[in-house]
């Protein structure tokens, strides 16, 4: 009996000790992420008194997601005060008014990921205030069109058709438009709701909406339209959707009209768009049909007759053969690929098979391969280099993401260095979003210490801003506090 109660007593001393363990982990982790939210929070507020409107923002949700509703809220109402200020409402005749809505538009949408509900609503009912007194008819309709994209983006669909029904039906045609150029507008309008289904990885909903573009189209008149628009640009902006959002057979149907519009004399401008057909339905996960897309392209550009050396018609034909072997790579054709790049001149400017390779091995996301071959090459190829740094990361490799950004760092910094002036010298957005995804990653899958130490030692307090709030979102998903 005594034997059965001590060990008893020994399990709840054990339980004790391991929920105490439980509970001081949390509220360790807890304020390491306060520290970095705060050291962060510093750095994208120097003393120099620069506001860096995007790490703000930023700041706001991972506070709110930590609890701190309140310093988010804060936050978030200096960001919108800022805005107001350099961008007046009250500026209805000028393109500010419309300025300051898109800005409100971008911070409803943060306080939503921040799970402020009510504040991101109230926002948005501003916005469509003002909207209503801009005074220009063009820029009241585009400023109408990004609400009802924002309210998509938010998860109201039903505040998003009636913006969508005030837009097509009280402001349509616009003044001095025929009818004909208002359905234009209204059709481009349903596939940019289309993009923003596809941005939500709402594929049938997308789908739905490029339909209705086909159905639009069909019901406009043809005669004479290239007088006023470009109907060629229409409808490779429909084959294009279409093969985006995996309507294969509805992509290859549109650019066979496109072929019915262009007459031979237009062998560039077919093969372009073939290519960019062929582009989107690998995009939409479709590549047997991009890979007959993409034999079409080929058939084309045999039947086309090389111009003369230097000249204009040769940099076309030359600029042909290089996107098909490209698009042939990213089908993963490495031959195929080779093959087009026989029709380039033997002047240095062939591709050769290590780039296409490097191109097929990006798309299959194989990025360790795709890694050593670019750093065998001269030159960075700046913009796969960006993917193979954000997928690794995605991929949980954190020492290969900081390989691979180490290698991007390096190449940026030179380019920055030749400019002599300070603003020439900032960081792109699509570097800062690399070194964000780095830093994401290291919070999740490394070491805090060092995690936190790589993001001081970046070289801006902007960057270091960056950096640290990455590794706070990282710290966040692995402690489930979201």
């Amino acid at each position: 009996m005594r034997r059965t109660q001590k060990f008893a007593k020994l399990v709840l001393i054990i339980w004790a000790l391991s929920s105490f363990s439980v509970v001081y982990a949390a509220q360790l982790q807890n304020l390491t992420l306060r520290s970095i939210l705060d050291e962060a929070s510093a750095m994208a507020q120097p003393p120099i008194g620069v506001y860096r409107f995007d790490v703000m923002m930023d700041l706001a949700v991972v506070k709110a997601k930590l609890g701190n509703r309140q310093e988010a809220v804060a936050i978030f109402h200096r960001g919108i005060k800022k805005i107001l200020t350099l961008y007046p409402l009250e500026d209805r005749g000028s393109t500010k008014g419309s300025m300051s809505i898109a800005h409100l538009l971008y911070i409803a949408i943060r306080e939503k990921q921040a799970g402020l509900v009510e504040e991101s609503r109230q926002l948005v009912l501003q916005a469509l205030q003002a909207a209503r007194e801009i005074v220009d008819p063009y820029t009241r309709y585009y400023t109408y069109e990004d609400i009802a994209v924002a309210q998509l983006k938010l998860g109201d669909r039903e505040g998003a058709q009636r913006t969508l029904d005030v837009l097509f039906v009280n402001m349509l045609p616009l003044k001095g438009e025929k009818p004909f150029e208002s359905s234009y507008r209204k059709m481009k309008s349903v596939l940019r709701i289309a993009e923003t289904y596809l941005e939500l990885q709402n594929i049938k909903q997308a789908r739905e909406e490029v339909t209705n573009a086909f159905h639009m189209y069909e019901k406009l008149p043809t005669e004479n339209i290239d007088k006023v628009f470009n109907a060629l640009f229409f409808w490779e902006s429909l084959a294009v959707m279409a093969g985006r959002v995996g309507d294969s057979a509805a992509a290859q149907r549109t650019l066979g009209q496109i072929y019915e519009i262009l007459d031979v004399r237009a062998q560039v401008a077919k093969i372009e768009t073939t290519l960019r057909v062929a582009q989107a339905l690998i995009e939409g996960k479709q590549q047997e049909a991009a890979a007959k897309v993409v034999e079409k392209g080929y058939e084309l550009a045999r039947a086309w007759k090389k111009g003369a050396p230097n000249s204009f018609e040769a940099e076309n034909y030359s600029f042909v053969w290089r996107q098909l072997g490209l698009t042939k790579a990213l089908l993963g054709d490495v031959e195929g690929a080779l093959e087009a790049d026989t029709h380039l001149p033997q002047d240095g400017t062939r591709i050769g098979k290590a780039y296409y390779q490097k191109v097929a091995y990006v798309a299959a996301e194989k990025f360790d391969e795709a890694f050593r071959i670019v750093k065998t090459e001269d030159q960075i190829d700046y913009y796969r280099l960006l993917v193979i740094v954000e997928g690794q990361a995605k991929q949980q490799r954190v020492e290969a993401a900081m390989e691979a950004f180490d290698l991007l760092k390096d190449h940026v910094s030179k380019v920055l260095n030749k400019f002599e002036v300070d603003f020439m010298k900032r960081r792109p957005p699509d570097y800062l979003q690399a070194l964000r995804a780095v830093a994401v990653a290291q919070g999740r899958w490394g070491k805090v210490a060092q995690a936190v130490a790589w993001a001081r030692s970046q070289e801006t307090s902007g960057e270091k801003a960056h950096a640290l709030l990455g590794v706070a979102e990282g710290l966040l998903e692995k402690s489930h506090l979201h």
